[in-house]
């Protein structure tokens, strides 16, 4: 029977080997043509790497951002009656004081903008191969959604034919609280200002 420092010695050689704590010969060392000073780190069990460092970890999803994407269709506010059936909406258009939202040709132009942003969505969706939920709508001043996306993802759909402008969303400081005599739109009588919207200029006018 062999001395009980023998059987010890034994059970922490293959302790040893179970845990990746010995190095494992390299095959330079067994074909004799190992590098001098070179080391090599002990070979470990999978579960072992995960166990002390974590799992692998994969390369780093950019976080979405949010971005308003205009669409092509003219908004409310701008929209002259260019479509056959779509009366005008635009109180320019219709000689009117100010916009009415809901007019029966209102009414009908939203529903209009309602069906291509769902349109526009479901091509969003795949092209980018999951589901693209607005976080909001726009219909008066301005055709569009809130999407959150990630910035390699706005720049895909910024290229959609009936896409006009992808600009990322956020707070924006207040520059003054009195424009419109600044600007020299204040009206005599202080009634409010009349705003158009004009989508190939992105700018802002009074009538």
């Amino acid at each position: 029977m062999p001395p009980r420092s023998v059987i010890c010695i034994c059970l922490l050689v293959l302790f040893g080997l179970a845990w990746g704590l010995l190095p494992a010969r390299s095959n330079a060392g067994v074909r004799g043509d190992a590098v001098p000073g070179l080391s090599v780190s002990p070979a470990r069990p999978t579960w072992l790497r995960e166990a002390l460092h974590g799992p692998p970890r994969s390369a780093s999803i950019p976080a979405p951002e949010v971005y308003i994407v205009v669409l092509a269709d003219p908004p409310l506010a701008a929209y002259g009656g260019e479509r056959p059936g779509l009366a005008a909406t635009s109180p320019r258009a219709r000689n009117e004081p100010r916009l009415d939202t809901e007019s029966p040709a209102a009414r009908a132009y939203r529903a209009y903008l309602h069906a291509r942003q769902d349109d526009a969505l479901a091509r969003m969706s795949t092209l980018l191969e999951r589901a693209v939920v607005p976080r909001a709508r726009f219909f008066y001043a301005l055709n569009g959604v809130s999407l959150a996306l990630a910035p390699d993802e706005a720049g895909r759909v910024a290229a959609l034919a009936e896409v006009r402008l992808v600009q990322p969303d956020g707070p924006r400081r207040l520059a003054t609280d009195v424009g419109p005599p600044l600007i020299g739109a204040a009206q005599p009588d202080l009634a409010p200002a009349i705003f158009s919207a004009r989508l190939d200029s992105c700018l802002l006018y009074t009538s």
